[in-house]
């Protein structure tokens, strides 16, 4: 990753965990300037900053997968146009 580009997921996750502890242990004024902080290298937004600290930074793999948005006759139509 450069400079330039965001950070995925992934390492935004990592720089949090790395981050919580030091966190946690701060007064409300240390708290302030490392929201402030987390805010400027990860780019994300304060509350949702807070949110992923104090509940789970751990990342939720889904309940299941997605299903199928369209029947079999839209699949039958684009099969025609991809032929055609």
């Amino acid at each position: 990753m450069s400079e330039t580009e965001p950070m995925n997921i992934n390492e935004r996750r990592k720089y949090l965990n790395k981050m919580w502890g030091r966190f946690k242990r701060a007064n409300k004024r240390e708290k302030i300037k490392l929201l402030d902080e987390m805010e400027a290298v990860i780019g994300m937004h304060r509350k949702s900053i807070i949110r992923i600290l104090n509940n789970q930074l751990s990342r939720k793999k889904r309940s299941g997968e997605r299903g199928r948005t369209y029947g079999e006759d839209v699949d039958d139509t684009i099969r025609k146009i991809a032929l055609s």
